[in-house]
């Protein structure tokens, strides 16, 4: 030993829970304490923990989601089977209650059963990779207490002859590296990969050769993960195409499916390439507890893997790694020291936490929201990750597909619009059209609005009607006009108080001058409910008095009795006046007519010495009403009597007395 440090066989040692930990710069450590000297970000007596913020990297970390992988086109096995042709044909006829399979070089299409071909449309979660490609993203929703077999939103569904472009370019240091393809099988069939890689910029030059030629691998259809034989050697900061074509076997079922779900692509380093690393029995134990295999299959690990993991990520990454949790989607900036998974916020997934989960949208400080895709209008559950809109049927709209388009109605079963080519827009529940043109009204504007004439079902434009003119002049008199379909003649619907075949004059009872600019219109006599409204002459035509009063009426608007009647003229209550001849002003009893009378009260003009409402009676001091000059005055002698009154009726009665008797002497 020497006073500044002493040898160990391994910092390991000092480690109780990981067996093999060989992270230090060199196999020595301090004399004084025995700190080993770490790689950066590397923390620890033994160097054995990631400093906070930091983490040690899986051995599958370098992995390529299918989801993000470009489509290789042109890569069909059959010159029939255009992977820009098929999913369309594929999404019509599924739409149609169809399932559609390629068999020896033809479209084989079977009808679904109703309960089938309900559950399918329940259950649909594709949207295509790419315009017209022959792939499709296949999310898969993560749900509590279920284990996750797959990374990132799902797979990709790849057609027989169809393959993925990955792009690499982020490998930490030129080593051998392990292919891996991760997937699920649609049936128990082996496909079979085709994997060319293609260098495009030069990197440290660490490999002694580049990737040539096509390498082939069996996908078998009882497993879920596929390993390249042979390791390819890639160097760092270098940017690699790896093109993989997916093909069934030929000797496969033809019932067999006809799609393969792919997960992702991975590059595993190869433990054996890093120079210095680990010692044989390390390597053994490696080997033997079947690290790498686990690895790849995403199985747990026993923690003999863990240390020799955890030691190639700081020994090729020199030191620990920044976890990089995603400021909006993290609940922190601190990772799990192995793996680097943040701690996320909900509906968001990534290591890093900067992504929604499949079937989320709207990445924010709150996390992510559900896309809630309304299954009676859209066509898969995935929804856009950034404004959240949902795969929506091709009359549907809404975000979550759940309304109709403009032009159709009756969601879910949307359908047009019934507006006869007059609206474009209809009531989206009912299907009432909504703003008709042209003149057009009605639940389907199958009519015409007041004022004009048509037939817009018939596609006959609605004009306006002549009643007896437009109604924009002002002269126009009619609610609407009608045409007679036989003769083709025009009727107008005169507004009340108009009459004519284009409402050109008034009615009975009504006056107005209809000549004039700008019309005005007839107007109701004001008569005072004392004319006949059925006489035509009962009132000008023109001015509107009132020429034929009824009810004893008088005056321009018959509004008082006619000479000779009293009363109410506004109530038809003008009775005749009573007035007693003998005792009314003979200048106001015109012969063959009644005596006027005050045609108010009632009350008659009476002659000197009558009284009374009807001048029937002589006032005190006269007498003989019935005489031929009327009411008399007494003439009482002043001598020989008290006054001068008498008998209103004695002359006739003295003289009735004087013959009785004499004929009683």
């Amino acid at each position: 030993n020497t006073p500044q440090a002493k040898h160990v066989l391994s910092c390991s040692l000092v480690q109780p829970d990981w067996l093999y930990l060989p992270v230090c710069y060199v196999h020595r450590c301090s004399s004084l304490d025995g700190q080993c000297q770490c790689l950066p970000n590397m923390v620890g007596r033994s160097c054995g923990d990631p400093a906070p913020g930091h983490f040690l990297a899986a051995l599958d970390y370098y992995l390529y989601e299918a989801e993000n992988a470009a489509p290789l086109e042109g890569k069909s096995s059959s010159p029939l089977l255009k992977p820009t042709d098929l999913p369309v044909c594929e999404e019509y006829y599924r739409q149609q209650g169809y399932d559609i399979k390629y068999q020896n070089g033809r479209l084989v299409l079977t009808r679904r059963s109703k309960r089938q071909a309900r559950r399918r449309r329940q259950g649909q979660r594709s949207i295509p990779l790419d315009p017209g490609s022959a792939l499709q993203i296949v999310p898969r929703e993560r749900t509590p207490d279920v284990p996750i077999t797959w990374t990132g939103p799902g797979f990709v569904r790849v057609l027989d002859g169809a393959g993925l472009r990955f792009t690499v370019d982020n490998l930490p240091a030129s080593l051998d590296y392990h292919l891996v393809i991760r997937y699920e099988p649609e049936s128990p069939d082996d496909w079979m990969a085709s994997v060319s890689i293609v260098s495009l910029l030069a990197g440290d030059g660490g490999c002694p050769t580049s990737p040539k030629g096509e390498k082939t691998l069996t996908i078998p259809g009882a497993a879920r993960v596929a390993i390249l034989d042979t390791p390819v050697c890639l160097n760092a900061g270098r940017r690699y195409y790896v093109d993989i074509t997916f093909r069934k076997q030929p000797n496969s079922n033809p019932q067999s499916s006809s799609h393969t779900l792919v997960d992702s692509m991975g590059l595993i380093p190869k433990m054996e390439s890093v120079q210095d690393f680990c010692s044989q029995s390390e390597l053994d134990s490696f080997r033997r507890f079947r690290c790498f295999e686990l690895a790849a299959e995403q199985e747990t690990l026993p923690d003999v893997c863990y240390g020799l993991i955890g030691s190639l990520s700081a020994r090729i990454h020199n030191g620990a790694m920044l976890c990089r949790c995603n400021i909006q989607g993290s609940h922190g900036p601190y990772c799990s020291k192995f793996g680097g998974l943040c701690e996320c916020k909900a509906n968001v997934v990534g290591r890093c936490c900067d992504s929604c989960a499949p079937l989320n949208f709207g990445f924010g400080p709150n996390g992510c929201a559900p896309c809630e895709c309304d299954p009676r209008g859209a066509v898969a559950e995935l929804c856009d990750q950034v404004r959240g809109q949902c795969p929506c049927r091709m009359e549907v709209g809404g975000r979550r597909c759940d309304r109709c388009l403009s032009g159709y109605y009756g969601f879910p079963l949307c359908r047009p619009c019934k507006c006869n080519g007059l609206a474009e827009l209809c009531d989206q529940d009912t299907g009432a059209c909504l703003d008709c043109k042209e003149h057009s009204t009605g639940y389907n504007c199958e009519s015409c609005v007041e004022g004009y004439f048509g037939d817009p079902v018939s596609r006959e434009p609605c004009k306006p009607c002549l009643c007896p003119d437009t109604q924009s002049s002002g002269r126009f008199f009619a609610s609407t006009c009608n045409k007679d379909p036989e003769s083709g003649s025009l009727t107008c619907d005169c507004l009340a108080g108009h009459t004519g075949l284009r409402c050109d004059a008034c009615s009975a009872g009504f006056y107005g001058d209809l000549t004039a600019p700008g019309g005005g219109g007839c107007d109701e006599c004001l008569c005072n409910n004392n004319i006949d409204p059925a006489d035509s002459d009962a009132c000008d035509s023109v001015t509107g008095e009132c020429l034929r009063c009824l009810h004893n009426t008088q005056g321009p608007r018959c509004q008082s009795c006619k000479p000779g009647y009293y009363g109410d003229a506004l109530a038809q209550d003008c009775k005749e006046c009573s007035c007693d001849r003998q005792g009314t002003d003979v200048t106001q009893c015109p012969l063959g007519s009644p005596c006027f009378c005050d045609p108010l009260t009632g009350q008659c003009p009476c002659r000197a010495g009558a009284v009374g409402t009807l001048c029937d009676e002589c006032a005190t001091g006269f007498w003989n009403i019935q005489g031929e000059s009327g009411c008399q005055p007494c003439k009482c002698d002043p001598a020989n009597s008290f006054n001068n009154h008498c008998d209103k009726a004695w002359p006739l009665y003295s003289l009735a007395l004087n013959l009785t008797y004499l004929d009683n002497g």
